[in-house]
C-alpha cells in the first residue's frame, strides 16, 4: 500500500537571529497575531504538517507540547518547509520534486531518494545550516515572500498579521451589544459568549478587527482599538488602553497603556506604564510602572543589542525584546531597543542597561549571575499559580539555556 506523503515543517538556520525568542521555543511555536506561525504556515498553504523538526537540544520539550512525531525520517516524496518563510498570501505547492529559495535561504522542498537521505543526516546532527547542500541538485525555483530574520520583523508586521489571521478562517459572528459597553464598528468585533465586562469600556474596530476569546475579563473604562487578539483567560484591568494592534496570548493580566505589542502567553504587565512596540515573551512579570521607549529622539532607526552585537532593525519604531522568565522591579524604564534576556532579573527601578544577559540579577551594586536553580524554584512557582506544572523536560531545557548564558559571558 502506499504511503502518503509527509509534510514537515523545520527550524532553518534562522533559528538563532531569533535568539531570545527561540531560547526555549521552536521557531514554529512563536506568535504571529492571532495564531502561531505553524498554524500560518497551514492555513496559507493548506496543508497539515505530519512532523516537526527541531534543534536536538528542543526536541524532548517540544514533544511534550505537540504530539506530532518531532524529528522523523523524511522519505523521497515528502515535502519540508522552513518555519522562518513567510508567504504573502496563500501558495499551491508543486506537485514534483523541486527547492524554492527566499531571500538566499530554502524556503520550502519536495525531496527525492539523495535529497531525504542527506536530509536526514543534516537533522540529526543539528546543522541547520547545511540544509541548501541537501537539495542543492533539485531544480529550483523562487518561492516568493519573505523569511523572517528577526523578532523586530514580527512587530513591524503584527497589524498585517492580525488583520489577515482575524479575517480568514471561520466566520464569527459580530459583536452583541452589552450595557455599557461602546462597540465602534460591531461587524469587525468578535467576543466570546462567557466574556465577562466589568463595568463601561469601549472596543473600537475603526482601525482593524477584534477578536475576544473565551473566559476574557475586561475591568472598567478599559479601551481596546484594533486590530487587537485578545487570547483566553485573559484579564485586562480597569483604565487600560489597548491600541496600535497588539497580540495577546492565552491567561495574561494587562494594565496601562500598551502599543503595538506581542505577547506570547502567561505574562503580566498589570499596572500602570507604557509599554510600545515590544514582543514579551511567557511567565514575564513587569512591575508597576515598568515603562519602555520605543521611538529614538532623533526619529532615527532604532539599534538593538545581542551579546557583543548592535544590529539596526531598520525600524523607526521598536521598543524591546523581552524573554521568557524575565521578572522586572518596580519602576523600572527600559531605553529603546532594549533585550532583556532569558529569565534575567532586574531588582531595581530607574534605567537599564540597553542588554541585560540571560540569568542576569541586576540590582544596585551591578549585574551579576544569578543561580539557575533558584531562578528555576521561581520560575516554577510563578508557574504552578497558573495551575501548570514544568515538565522535566522544560526544567531540562531552562538550566540549559543557563549554561549557554555562562559561556557567552
Amino acid at each position: 500500500m502506499k504511503k502518503t506523503a509527509g509534510c514537515i515543517v523545520f527550524e532553518g538556520a534562522g533559528a538563532e537571529g531569533l535568539s531570545p525568542l527561540t531560547r526555549a521555543r521552536a521557531v514554529y511555536e512563536i506568535r504571529v497575531g492571532p495564531e502561531t506561525i505553524l498554524e500560518r504556515l497551514e492555513r496559507l498553504l493548506q496543508i497539515r504538517a505530519t512532523g516537526l523538526c527541531v534543534r536536538p537540544a528542543l526536541a524532548t520539550a517540544t514533544a511534550t507540547r505537540d504530539p506530532r512525531p518531532i524529528n522523523p525520517r523524511v522519505r523521497a516524496g515528502d515535502r519540508v518547509i522552513n518555519a522562518g518563510w513567510r508567504p504573502d498570501g496563500r501558495v499551491a505547492l508543486p506537485r514534483d520534486a523541486h527547492a524554492a529559495y527566499c531571500d538566499g535561504e530554502l524556503a520550502h522542498a519536495r525531496l527525492d531518494d539523495r535529497a531525504a537521505s542527506e536530509f536526514n543526516k543534516i537533522i540529526a546532527e543539528g546543522r541547520a545550516e547545511a540544509l541548501m547542500h541537501a537539495v542543492a541538485h533539485l531544480p529550483r525555483i523562487e518561492a516568493g515572500g519573505r523569511m523572517t530574520r528577526h523578532a523586530w520583523d514580527m512587530i513591524a508586521s503584527l497589524k498585517n498579521d492580525l488583520t489577515e489571521g482575524m479575517s480568514s478562517g471561520r466566520r464569527r459572528p459580530p459583536a452583541r451589544s452589552r450595557r455599557g459597553v461602546t462597540i465602534v464598528k460591531p461587524a469587525r468585533a468578535h467576543v466570546a459568549a462567557d466574556c465577562a465586562f466589568q463595568g463601561p469600556c469601549t472596543l473600537d474596530a475603526t482601525d482593524g478587527p477584534i477578536l475576544i476569546e473565551r473566559g476574557v475579563r475586561i475591568g472598567a473604562y478599559a479601551v481596546i482599538e484594533g486590530p487587537a487578539y485578545i487570547g483566553r483567560d485573559t484579564r485586562i484591568n480597569p483604565h487600560a488602553w489597548l491600541h496600535g494592534a497588539n497580540a495577546v496570548g492565552p491567561v495574561c493580566k494587562l494594565g496601562g497603556e500598551i502599543d503595538g505589542c506581542l505577547f506570547e502567553g502567561f505574562s503580566n504587565k498589570q499596572h500602570a506604564g507604557f509599554l510600545g512596540h515590544s514582543w514579551i515573551g511567557s511567565w514575564v512579570n513587569l512591575g508597576a510602572g515598568t515603562t519602555n521607549s520605543d521611538l529614538k529622539n532623533t526619529y532615527g532607526t532604532v539599534r538593538v543589542r545581542r551579546g557583543g552585537d548592535e544590529i539596526d532593525t531598520g525600524q523607526m519604531f521598536f521598543g524591546a525584546l523581552i524573554a521568557d522568565h524575565v521578572k522586572t522591579g518596580i519602576g523600572t524604564l527600559l531605553p529603546t531597543g532594549a533585550v532583556l534576556d532569558f529569565a534575567a532579573v532586574a531588582a531595581i527601578g530607574g534605567l537599564l542597561p540597553s542588554y541585560v544577559p540571560p540569568f542576569s540579577w541586576l540590582t544596585g551594586d551591578g549585574v551579576r549571575a544569578g543561580d539557575p536553580q533558584k531562578l528555576l524554584d521561581v520560575a516554577r512557582k510563578m508557574m504552578s499559580r497558573r495551575g501548570i506544572e514544568m515538565s522535566e523536560a522544560d526544567a531540562t531545557v531552562f538550566l540549559r539555556v543557563a549554561g549557554e548564558g555562562a559561556a557567552r559571558r
